[in-house]
């Protein structure tokens, strides 16, 4: 329905179309074989086979050769010549009342007197004798016509004489006249009869002029070929284009049409559309409701039920839980007391295992239906009871030994494994402490698995697409092309142009020693101090490479809040906060599940005191390493702001065996390039990553194709002022047009999604039309959706509703 009412938008102008049976069965291809065919023939007659073109009414050239033209030119020219001479002959004024049909009518009579004229001419008194006898036999039928008052002996001798050379003149004129007919007949052999016919009944009533033959003449060396390969490309047609053809002869031009092609293939084309709206429409009649209104009302409804059901959602599971308390309240009472006494008691407390082993068959489940447990804690304190359960549901799985996740399966009826196989996978270092050295991880770190990895291997998965945490886009795509493969859904920047870039870079001269870089940190406790003062509003979060630079960090914070009485108010102030908006400082390998509006990363790394760069990336050196990084750089919800102490061009991963090095340094030259707003280069380098990884077809990088709808709807804004960009965002995500406000180009004031692909994508009712517009909405977009079958039946009245919603857009941000 889309792909139709969009084509037919554009062939609004097009006022004529074929009948075509709906039981026609032609899908698209089919139809642009057809089309083509007819585009083809309809250009040939616009340009030589219009109606006035002289070869417009000869019989097929399919089979007409040049030595048949070369003696049809010579016919022609002969035509011409005997038709000149026909004319010369009307000069006499007896040809004013007679036609060479007359004197082929009368020419016995004429005949006759001809005869007697010649056989007489020596001797005047029996010719003129002769001459009255032919008047009152032989010539009396041609005398009526030649004068109805003719009285031969009131003819005086003068009349007498003209009357002789009269009758040699119609004579001579009645010839001329046959042998045009001749050459006519001739000529059947390249016109269809029925101009024969028209050409002879013109010179039977003396009419004929010779402009046809002259134009035809004149015409046939240029347009022989264009002939030849038109007639043979209609005979070459189709059954349903020789039928299109025939409907379309009603259409042909009266003059030369450069367009005649487009505008019959635009006929046919149009015809077949109406046809598959009328069937697509008698099927689905929903689909009429998106111009009555109708729809418009079910979607508020659907938009309000969903509202309600979210506000009375609490009260009713609040109920649903106390169903079986109240149960077992009623019917056990003395079970309900024991575990009311168990749960309350402030001494001798049992553990927990043992309260559940007690009464794990005997209420305890109706009454806490809901356990928040590690996996080990599942083993420990749980009975190895199959289906104790209903549903066990595993968060950050990813981190999840599969040893200790089997155990919790098992007392499982449904288990559903979320978790992100692109960030921390499980790892012994937990277990031994953060501080080992980064040189003697490799044998531990290498060959962990997952509970996640092994249920995705067996079970089918669900991609949680969305993403929600960071306010602008730049933030999130380096983690979205280089670990996702495009596939997380990002809404883009409602700001065209960002003024302070959402990435800031710090260059430090700062050196890597001991594995801390001493400058770095400094810099990074004064920039805390800064953010601190000039955005007291904002969560910040200090991330690093390694635990001795995350504690370096953290000992001279300290220092700062012991000297700085200023900072140490300001710290306090911060950490007051709710647990989630305070200051963290954590190293790569701790901060999985943490987010600040400002993520401030040191990436500690530089030259050490020989000037040599160290490319000894500690864990991203190993396999699966760079799931840390993509950890470590979509933290942020507002801001990052990174310190480094060379430029990431000075990195050499040339030698890197894993991919951990080689995509820091890419995520770094990315951030460069954002934070000096070289939006051009970010976005090459994001590009790269995928051509590298050999995912191009269904990546985000892949533009869509120019749309038909929405190309319709960008140039009716264009015309009327608006600034309009579309397919916005770098994702595979993006909005359809978005209308730059007028008063300030660097926003945008107003989103438009239409029922295209991107609408067609969507996996639900409620993702395409609640989850996609609340998404946009919380990130400040203003959106509006338009269709296609609505712009079609009328698009002054879209426009309007467009028009109108920037006006109201206005309002709102002023």
């Amino acid at each position: 329905g889309y792909e139709l009412y969009s084509r037919l938008s554009l062939l609004e102008e097009v006022k004529s179309w074929i009948p075509i049976s709906t039981s026609t069965e032609v899908d698209f291809d089919q139809l642009e074989k057809i089309s083509n065919q007819i585009f083809v023939a309809g250009r040939y007659i616009g340009e030589c086979g219009y109606k006035k073109h002289p070869w417009f009414y000869r019989k097929p050239f399919t089979s007409m050769t040049y030595q048949n033209i070369g003696e049809g030119k010579d016919l022609l020219s002969t035509l011409v010549e005997e038709i000149d001479q026909l004319h010369q002959f009307q000069q006499y004024s007896v040809t004013e009342d007679f036609t060479p049909k007359d004197c082929w009518k009368y020419d016995e009579g004429i005949q006759a007197a001809i005869d007697i004229i010649e056989k007489y001419k020596q001797k005047p008194w029996i010719k003129k004798m002769n001459l009255f006898f032919w008047s009152l036999k032989k010539g009396k039928l041609f005398l009526q016509k030649y004068n109805p008052n003719f009285s031969f002996f009131q003819m005086t001798q003068p009349e007498l004489e003209q009357l002789e050379d009269e009758v040699f003149q119609l004579k001579a004129y009645g010839e001329q006249g046959k042998k045009i007919q001749r050459l006519l007949d001739d000529l059947s052999f390249y016109f269809q009869e029925h101009m024969i016919d028209l050409w002879k009944e013109e010179v039977e009533k003396g009419t004929l002029t010779a402009d046809d033959f002259q134009r035809a003449n004149e015409s046939i060396d240029q347009d022989f070929d264009s002939l030849v390969a038109m007639d043979q490309w209609i005979q070459s047609f189709t059954p349903e284009a020789k039928l299109l053809f025939e409907w379309l002869q009603k259409e042909i031009p009266e003059q030369e049409d450069a367009d005649n092609g487009d505008r019959w293939k635009n006929i046919v084309e149009k015809s077949f559309y109406m046809s598959w709206v009328d069937r697509l429409e008698g099927e689905y009649t929903e689909l009429k409701t998106l111009t009555t209104g109708e729809y418009e009302t079910h979607w508020q409804d659907y938009q309000k039920a969903l509202q309600e059901k979210q506000q009375y959602l609490p009260f009713y599971l609040k109920e649903r839980l106390q169903i079986p308390v109240q149960k077992l309240k009623q019917n056990h009472v003395k079970q309900y007391r024991d575990i009311h006494h168990q749960v309350n008691k402030t001494r001798k407390i049992w553990p927990i295992r043992k309260l559940i082993y007690q009464y794990w068959e005997k209420g305890i489940f109706d009454i806490l239906p809901i356990w928040l447990v590690s996996p080990e804690t599942v083993s420990t304190i749980f009975p190895m009871k199959k289906g104790m359960f209903d549903k066990v549901i595993f968060d950050e799985a990813s981190q999840c030994k599969v040893e200790h996740g089997i155990p919790s399966f098992y007392r499982a009826t449904q288990v559903i494994v979320a978790g992100d196989e692109k960030q921390l996978a499980p790892f012994d270092l937990f277990h031994v402490g953060l501080d080992m050295e980064e040189e003697e991880i490799d044998t531990i770190f290498e060959g962990a698995d997952s509970l996640l990895t092994l249920t995705k291997r067996q079970y089918p998965t669900q991609l949680l697409a969305w993403h929600y945490r960071s306010k602008y886009e730049e933030l999130i795509h380096f983690s979205n092309y280089a670990f996702y493969n495009g596939q997380v859904q990002i809404a883009p920047n409602i700001g065209n142009i960002i003024d302070t870039p959402p990435i800031e870079w710090k260059m430090v001269d700062g050196l890597w020693e001991d594995q801390m870089n001493q400058q770095e940190a400094l810099e990074v406790c004064q920039k805390v101090k800064e953010l601190f003062m000039t955005q007291p509003e904002s969560s910040i979060g200090i991330i690093t490479f390694n635990k001795k630079q995350q504690d370096l960090i953290f000992d001279l914070i300290e220092e700062q809040i012991q000297e700085d009485e200023e900072f140490a108010t300001l710290y306090d102030q911060m950490m007051k906060k709710s647990i989630d908006e305070r200051l963290f400082i954590k190293n790569i390998e701790n901060v999985q599940g943490d987010e600040r509006d400002i993520i401030i990363f040191s990436i500690g790394y530089g030259r050490n005191p020989e000037g040599k760069v160290s490319v000894n990336f500690g864990i991203l050196n190993k396999a699966g390493g760079e799931n840390r990084l993509n950890v470590a750089v979509s933290r942020a919800k507002e801001k990052m702001i990174i310190f480094s102490s060379v430029h990431p061009r000075e990195f050499d991963v040339s030698q890197s065996k894993n991919i951990g090095p080689r995509l820091l340094k890419q995520y770094l030259l990315y951030a460069y390039a954002i934070a000096e707003q070289n939006k051009e280069k970010a976005y090459q380098i994001l590009h790269e990553i995928q051509e590298n990884d050999g995912n191009v077809k269904n990546s985000a990088c892949n533009e869509n194709q120019d749309d038909i709808f929405i190309t319709q709807v960008v140039q009716a804004l264009e015309k009327r002022g608006y600034e309009v960009h579309t397919n916005i965002g770098n994702s595979q995500y993006k909005i359809d047009i978005g209308i730059l406000d007028p008063s300030d180009p660097t926003q945008y004031i107003v989103g438009i999604q239409t029922d295209g692909p991107m609408y067609q994508k969507a996996h639900s009712v409620k993702e395409r039309e609640i989850y996609h517009q609340r998404f946009l909405e919380s990130k400040g977009w203003k959106m509006i959706r338009i269709w296609s079958r609505n712009w079609w039946k009328d698009k002054a009245i879209e426009m309007k509703k467009i028009e109108s919603y920037i006006q109201g857009s206005k309002s709102i941000v002023k």
